[in-house]
């Protein structure tokens, strides 16, 4: 009301009920996670693992030009590192400062300019195929499974 009556928002006779509407979603939410508390520890879970098994990939690159200097935990945790820190940046364009960090950190463990962005460039678009490939194939099961029950 106050932000009506300085002109900052207009009026508008359904802004309450919407708001209503929302608060009682966010209720039911609420309620049906307090109910089901494995369903955050399962959410979790599954999203951690998905996290590491992304930033493992770096490690997969790095082994598979024969380098072994590093272990799969030191590789990963660095990969995290990028990950993490430009994810906490509230910028657009975040790719850009991302692989930045990685020809920045990753230079001396590749050895040279053209292995580093060579293992960038495999590192990322495994991550993002890879991701892309599995997507499709969980929805087509989907699709089959849910288009058999239903018939």
């Amino acid at each position: 009301l106050l932000l009506q009556k300085l002109h900052i928002m207009k009026n508008k006779n359904n802004r309450m009920e919407r708001l209503q509407a929302s608060m009682d979603n966010y209720k039911r939410a609420s309620v049906f996670l307090k109910a089901n508390k494995l369903v955050i520890v399962n959410t979790t879970l599954i999203t951690f693992v998905q996290r590491i098994l992304l930033f493992f990939v770096t490690y997969v690159v790095y082994r598979s030009f024969g380098l072994s200097g590093l272990s799969a935990v030191t590789v990963t945790l660095l990969q995290a590192a990028i990950s993490v820190s430009v994810d906490m940046l509230p910028l657009p364009g975040g790719m850009g400062i991302s692989e930045r960090l990685f020809l920045q950190i990753f230079s001396p463990i590749f050895g040279s300019t053209a292995l580093t962005l060579s293992g960038m460039l495999m590192s990322r678009g495994i991550s993002y195929y890879m991701l892309i490939i599995i997507s499709g194939i969980v929805t087509c099961i989907t699709h089959l499974t849910v288009t058999s029950k239903e018939e």
